[in-house]
C-alpha cells in the first residue's frame, strides 16, 4: 500500500502514514508541528501543516467537544 499522506519536517525528516486514520492519530499526538508540510496523494498538494485541510476539520472538531 503507498502512502496517503507525507509529513515534511522543518528538520527535512519526511514521514509516511498509508491511511487517514493512522494520519489522525499522528495529528492528535500533537507530534505535528506548526511548521511541518503536508502532502496528500489525493489531492496531489503540499500545504502547510496549519493550512492543511484535514488538520483543521479535527481542529474544528475538536473546539467543538470542548
Amino acid at each position: 500500500m503507498s502512502a496517503r499522506f507525507r509529513i515534511r519536517t522543518s528538520s527535512g525528516q519526511e514521514i509516511s502514514f498509508a491511511s487517514i486514520e493512522v494520519f489522525t492519530e499522528f495529528v492528535r499526538s500533537g507530534e505535528l508541528a506548526p511548521e511541518d508540510v503536508v502532502y496528500d496523494a489525493e489531492t496531489k498538494e503540499w500545504s502547510s501543516a496549519l493550512t492543511h485541510p484535514i488538520v483543521l476539520e479535527m481542529q474544528i472538531e475538536a473546539e467543538d467537544t470542548t
